[in-house]
């Protein structure tokens, strides 16, 4: 147990204070010291003494990228004048004792950021690891989760950085194969977590994915969780696959996965075989999902029995509304000509949940609970699956910062 002897209002907030970036929820209390320090405490309510714990919470964002996930654990919201601008500050100020060389390679992964600083603390060359083939300098780090392990997972994550490349990726179970390390250097870092590394490292041994893989530019966020999916990756076309891999609005949401997997089910529910090979562009892609669509809302009424969802994770505003019951969600469906109105047992599970925007532009929003805990967008789409301006995408990040206490 470590005792800490900093005294710091109870109010929720993000606070920097000697060394130590301090986060207080209604819950607990959090300390988390710099570099080169790199220790992390917490006392729940109730207890008097603090306990070391590994953050999985955003810590470093990079200062040019709008869409980067926002830093700090979910539902913290601070009582000060400007919430957003206090947990920003107390950020900052944690960032500028961190080499920046190491503080670049580390802020480029969306969460688990610290074992990333605990592997350079103890070996800063792990840096070269990190900046060739990022993916894996990350899964290295976490290496923890890739098998059980005990004792300073920090040092042994520096010693398995030593090795080359395809003996790491081996240890973490790929195929010990040149192939599999091109492929995985070819994952963006803002794309990659821990949960999705591992349902790669499942589909590996499919050859098919693979062989589809390895002739593709760069594997986004669209693309990484469509290969996690070999049933439906292999039935998409080799033109539509880089047609993802290029797309910006595919770099951190999966909205092509979501839409094929939206209208396979579709089809599948009205008996028919979805053939997708067919499809070469995401425009193909939006106007076969609009027109599925279409015919999938004459199948679903039967939805509008099942009740009021649960509350809404994040609140809502007057231009942000959340959809509380399963007619609401059919309505959103046939007013905006999308496949919300197919999205209430994803609701009912908790795993998904739907806001109808209203202004900067009319569109419809689906949450998804993220790889750090809280809430991040999953599709924001107007009308018949088209992107939303950048005002609008904006608007709701900066909804979604202002409830979030990830940075």
């Amino acid at each position: 147990m470590v005792v800490s002897n900093l005294k710091h209002p109870r109010s929720p907030g993000f606070r920097f204070s000697q060394g130590q970036l301090c986060i207080t929820t209604a819950q607990e209390e959090m300390r988390l010291g710099t570099w080169p320090l790199l220790e992390a405490t917490r006392r729940r309510n109730g207890e008097s003494k603090w306990s070391r714990f590994v953050p999985v919470f955003r810590l470093l964002r990079p200062k040019h990228d709008p869409l980067a996930i926002e830093p700090g654990p979910a539902g913290v919201r601070g009582q000060s004048v400007d919430p957003l601008l206090e947990k920003h500050l107390a950020f900052r100020l944690f960032r500028q004792a961190i080499p920046p060389r190491l503080a670049q390679a580390a802020e480029r992964f969306s969460a688990r950021q610290w074992a990333v600083l605990r592997m350079v603390q103890e070996r800063e060359v792990a840096a070269d690891l990190l900046e060739q083939n990022p993916a894996l300098g990350f899964c290295a780090a976490n290496l923890g989760k890739f098998r059980t392990l005990f004792g300073n997972l920090g040092k042994q994550a520096a010693e398995l950085s030593r090795r080359p490349q395809r003996e790491v990726l081996a240890w973490l179970g790929f195929p010990d194969t040149q192939a599999w390390v091109n492929i995985v250097r070819k994952l963006l870092p803002e794309t990659v977590t821990v949960e999705r590394v591992l349902a790669l490292r499942v589909v590996s041994a499919v050859p098919e994915v693979t062989q589809r893989l390895a002739h593709v530019p760069a594997i986004n966020t669209g693309l990484l969780e469509l290969a996690n999916q070999p049933s439906l990756l292999t039935q998409v076309s080799p033109a539509l696959l880089n047609e993802i891999a290029n797309a910006e609005e595919e770099r951190l949401q999966a909205s092509a996965v979501r839409l094929l997997e939206d209208m396979v089910r579709e089809l599948e529910h009205m008996g028919r075989r979805p053939r997708l090979a067919s499809l070469k562009t995401l425009a193909s892609l939006r106007q076969r999902s609009h027109e599925v669509a279409e015919e999938f809302q004459q199948h679903v009424d039967v939805m509008r029995s099942a009740g009021s969802f649960l509350e809404p994770p994040v609140p809502g505003t007057a231009d942000i509304v959340p959809l509380t019951d399963a007619g609401q969600l059919l309505e959103e469906g046939r007013a905006q000509r999308n496949c919300v109105g197919g999205y209430t047992s994803r609701v009912v599970g908790g795993k998904v949940f739907v806001y109808r925007v209203l202004k900067p532009e009319r569109a419809t929003l689906s949450l998804r609970s993220g790889a750090d805990g809280g809430w991040e967008i999953e599709q924001l789409l107007r009308a018949c699956n088209q992107p939303v301006s950048p005002a609008t995408a904006q608007s709701v990040r900066l909804w979604l910062a202002r409830e979030s206490v990830s940075i």
